[in-house]
């Protein structure tokens, strides 16, 4: 018995620390674009053709969740989480767990059949229907 609370223990301090766990961007040196940004000239012939388009709020179980597309054309140059759960303490750490993978997967798939994030499905559920309200929009 004593042997199960233990190893009950060490796991809640373990899932704790990893929650707690802090991330910084990646950031470019000044003058260098990230990896797999457009080009400057690419950017400055089609700005004419940019748009941004918002998606509806999805309410999920632990509170709402938008996106909003910058598109270029048809490419998502880029996306931004208006709204993400963060009433609780633990829903701020999975909404800034979840955030930078959902938009990285929505920028390689350009469309929203992306992968949920692990521990951040009801999040990850809402982004993809904001996400795809937000292109069904720009489609339409």
């Amino acid at each position: 018995m004593r042997r199960a609370i233990f190893i009950l223990a060490a796991t809640m301090v373990g899932l704790v620390w990893l929650l707690s766990f802090k991330t910084t961007p990646l950031q470019a040196p000044p003058g260098l674009p990230l990896a797999g940004a457009a080009p400057a000239t690419t950017e400055a012939r089609s700005r004419s053709s940019q748009r941004s388009i918002t998606g509806p709020p999805v309410q999920t179980r632990f509170g709402p969740v938008q996106v909003k597309l910058r598109l270029v054309g048809n490419h998502i140059s880029d996306v931004q989480a208006l709204q993400l759960p963060r009433d609780f303490a633990l829903s701020q750490q999975l909404s800034a767990y979840a955030e930078p993978q959902l938009r990285q997967e929505t920028l390689q798939a350009q469309n929203a059949h992306i992968d949920v994030v692990s521990g951040a499905t009801y999040t990850s559920k809402g982004y993809q229907q904001s996400l795809q309200a937000a292109l069904d929009r720009a489609n339409g």
